[in-house]
């Protein structure tokens, strides 16, 4: 079985990924909702989680804090696939379980602007509703809910 990657290694994948089917690179806030929705379909569909992180409710959504704290420095600027941190991280293997989970996640919520990727993340029966507790401090948000919200969007498919 794969064991979890970090969280760097899931943002420089979705930033190539990006990058490669000729979307505009992420900023930090949409790179923070696509890792969210990777984990999310991957704790669903393949039943362990894809990042070795615990996510946070903070007040844009759910956040993976040593990915907001590693490209801060971009603020809402798009982070380009350039960037020594996304290059050196190890590209995953492109027939793996969770490289797919990754294209079909990019597949659907590719397009989305980081507004629609906020809404989205904040449905109000799900993961992040349930942590935020409304104020500007993070509280972490519970795997299991993540994987029970994601397999319940699952069923409805």
């Amino acid at each position: 079985m794969q064991q979890p990657i970090t969280a760097l290694r899931l943002a420089s994948e979705l930033v190539r990924r990006r990058r490669e089917r000729g979307l505009s690179d992420p900023t930090n806030l949409e790179l923070q909702k696509l890792a969210y929705f990777c984990h999310g379909w991957h704790l669903a569909l393949l039943g362990r989680p894809l990042v070795n992180e615990e996510f946070e409710a903070w007040r844009f959504g759910p956040v993976l804090p040593s990915i907001y704290h590693t490209f801060k420095v971009f603020s809402s600027n798009p982070i380009p696939c350039e960037h020594p941190l996304v290059m050196s991280e190890q590209p995953l293997d492109r027939l793996s379980d969770s490289s797919q989970v990754i294209d079909r996640v990019l597949d659907v919520y590719g397009r989305a602007s980081g507004f629609d990727l906020v809404n989205m993340s904040h449905a109000a029966d799900g993961p992040w509703a349930k942590a935020w507790n409304g104020s500007n401090f993070s509280s972490a948000i519970d795997d299991g809910e993540i994987h029970r919200y994601f397999a319940a969007q699952s069923a409805r498919a």
